[in-house]
């Protein structure tokens, strides 16, 4: 790789001298500009000066715009709760907004996209008996009572079942079962999607 002399050529060299250092600096700037970057080529087709790709560098805290400015950004995901890696930021005074979470598999967890923000989890055994209840946590995810929320039974048995949601807050809800069996707990997956705290 070229290395960029800042300092060459220098007033006083002669041109047979300058002609190589000038030559050296535009092979290390061709080759700077190549990183995601079409190539610097002024024969090559409209795409000249696009790039293939951006790469950011991790960062290890939100920078902070300037004035009419917006930044795009790579965070440091170590210390976050939730584990985005991609995030947009208009002004000092706003919100980072991530962009591209990473989602990891599991039976509960959560994740926030362009202010909506998805909640999943499964009821800890619904107590026996023909009409039982659980609240369900959502923390402090949701900046209002959520959009949508959804149940789906998992207890294979225990006969028919129904379920409804009452008592919705941004914290969270209570799920009821109904079932014509007194003796077999209830277990369902749920999902809460809503507008982002």
């Amino acid at each position: 790789m070229a290395t960029y002399q800042e300092t060459k050529p220098e007033a006083q060299d002669d041109q047979d001298v300058s002609q190589v250092d000038l030559q050296q600096n535009f092979e290390a700037n061709n080759e700077t500009w190549a990183v995601d970057h079409v190539e610097p080529d002024p024969n090559t087709d409209g795409n000249r000066g696009k790039h293939n790709k951006v790469t950011f560098v991790e960062q290890s805290s939100d920078p902070t715009p300037g004035t009419d400015e917006c930044v795009l950004y790579a965070k440091d995901v170590s210390t976050e709760t939730l584990p985005y890696a991609t995030y947009i930021k208009a002004d000092a005074s706003t919100a980072n907004v991530p962009l591209i979470p990473q989602i990891t598999s599991g039976t509960s967890g959560n994740y926030k996209v362009g202010g909506i923000t998805t909640v999943w989890g499964v009821t800890s055994n619904i107590t026996t008996g023909n009409t039982q209840s659980i609240a369900i946590s959502f923390g402090a995810l949701f900046s209002s009572t959520p959009w949508f929320f959804g149940v789906d039974r998992i207890t294979a048995t225990g006969g028919p079942a129904a379920s409804y949601t009452t008592s919705k807050t941004s914290s969270g809800c209570t799920v009821t079962s109904i079932t014509n069996d007194t003796t077999i707990a209830q277990n369902f997956n749920w999902v809460a999607i809503g507008p982002s705290a």
